[in-house]
């Protein structure tokens, strides 16, 4: 009886904290490599102005990557009055951090973190000393290229579930004036929501050629007209949307559909420097499309 009660108390006592607990997915834009690369600066500021809509005034202390004007006003912060159990670092007037930004572009004219979560951190000796060996390391990553009201980048993704798979992430940022619509459809074939990729060795100038998923194609059918993925979401000016590509080199049993990708992986016979890039259809509505520039990667 008295262990009941003990273990009656032990749950109510750690009720409150795991109730409150975040179960949001990570963005890779939490790694402090992925986030500094995608970065347009980085830079450690001490917060001069807490404005209303979640937009503060930084004063530059110190640069960590690229070119920063004295003052910067940063949109898409989290402010105290604001915090909730899975919003990011609070920000405090006078207080210094660590801010990885977007700058102005296309209709934009203030720099926005990269990410709620990951765009900032306290700017503690550790912390400087994290983004500065990130910022050094240069992880792959396009340059940015622009099309009307949207900015897209491709990114190699930091851990891929295994060590021989290469998992890339494509990034698409609104830098038009309103909330863009963001869609995607794993099916049907011909609506889908997919991205497909140039993969060219550097050395011998040869195009990697897709090969369909080792799956039956009537399986595929089967799966996906029960089993369906289709939604929407709005992209705030200033922020991007990111659709995964996974494992774009291996097709392992098991390993999922590749749906994303149009049911093709892209398997290397050469190992080495290749340039990759994608082109993602049905993305923003029908017959949308963003492409990205290519990025250099060791495959």
């Amino acid at each position: 009886m008295r262990f009941v009660t003990l273990m009656v108390a032990v749950m109510l006592a750690l009720a409150p904290a795991d109730a409150d607990a975040c179960d949001r997915q990570l963005s890779p834009f939490e790694t402090a490599e992925v986030g500094a690369a995608v970065a347009d600066i980085v830079i450690v500021g001490e917060v001069i102005a807490v404005h209303d809509d979640r937009v503060v005034t930084v004063k530059s202390v110190s640069t960590l990557k690229g070119t920063a004007p004295p003052q910067v006003q940063i949109r898409g912060v989290t402010t105290l009055d604001e915090v909730d159990r899975c919003s990011g670092v609070p920000i405090e007037l006078g207080k210094k951090y660590v801010f990885l930004l977007w700058s102005p572009a296309g209709q934009l004219t203030a720099y926005h973190l990269v990410d709620e979560n990951g765009g900032v951190a306290d700017a503690t000796p550790a912390n400087e000393k994290k983004f500065r060996e990130a910022v050094a390391k240069g992880h792959p990553r396009s340059p940015w290229q622009v099309k009307g009201d949207i900015a897209t980048m491709l990114v190699r993704e930091p851990a891929p579930a295994n060590a021989d798979d290469v998992d890339v992430l494509v990034v698409m940022r609104n830098i038009g004036a309103k909330p863009k619509t963001y869609r995607f459809a794993a099916w049907p074939r011909q609506t889908q929501t997919k991205c497909v990729l140039s993969i060219v060795n550097v050395e011998t100038k040869k195009r990697v050629a897709a090969k369909q998923v080792p799956i039956a194609q009537k399986d595929i059918s089967t799966y996906f007209s029960k089993n369906d993925r289709k939604w929407e979401t709005k992209i705030a000016a200033g922020e991007a949307q990111q659709l995964r590509l996974f494992r774009i080199t291996t097709a392992k049993s098991g390993w999922g559909y590749k749906e994303e990708l149009g049911f093709v992986y892209y398997p290397v016979d050469k190992p080495g420097a290749h340039e990759v890039s994608a082109e993602c259809a049905n993305v923003f509505g029908l017959g949308t499309r963003a492409v990205t520039a290519a990025v250099t990667l060791t495959l």
